[in-house]
């Protein structure tokens, strides 16, 4: 499932649009599922060419863009709390319970960290990178993950 989805709700006769945040959804048939969560100023896009491109198709990657960011740019970015219960629903409503790798690097960080209360959800290992991925953090980013280019 890839684009923005939206619902579309009728209250009194007026119509309200709710937006969900944008995934991108690599790899579905793989059983080995790794979360990619951007930083602040990046986007899915940006993981999937830093990360997901990088690490093959032996996975199934799920890469939000997070509010205000991306594909998910129209959304209005309320808090990281709000940011991990999107992603949390998610998981949930595509049956999964537990992830190989959890990368969350800046803000994606923190909203990792918040995902973390949702005991249903299974992490197998956790990565988190206080600055953003690109520049000189680049190097160990790639070290950290295996990854080889």
């Amino acid at each position: 499932m890839d684009g923005i989805s939206s619902l579309r709700i009728r209250i009194k006769k007026k119509e309200i649009w709710c937006w969900k945040m944008n995934f991108l959804d690599l790899n579905s048939n793989q059983k080995d599922t790794i979360l990619l969560i951007h930083p602040m100023l990046s986007s899915a896009q940006g993981m999937k060419a830093l990360i997901a491109d990088q690490m093959g198709q032996e996975f199934r990657y799920i890469i939000p863009d997070l509010s205000a960011h991306g594909q998910s740019a129209s959304l209005i970015y309320e808090s990281t709390l709000k940011e991990s219960q999107m992603i949390y629903d998610y998981l949930k409503e595509h049956h999964i319970k537990e992830l190989r790798l959890a990368f969350g690097a800046s803000l994606g960080g923190v909203v990792l960290l918040q995902l973390l209360n949702y005991k249903d959800i299974k992490f197998e290992k956790l990565v988190f990178l206080k600055e953003s991925v690109y520049g000189p953090k680049r190097l160990c980013l790639m070290f950290l993950l295996g990854i080889y280019c």
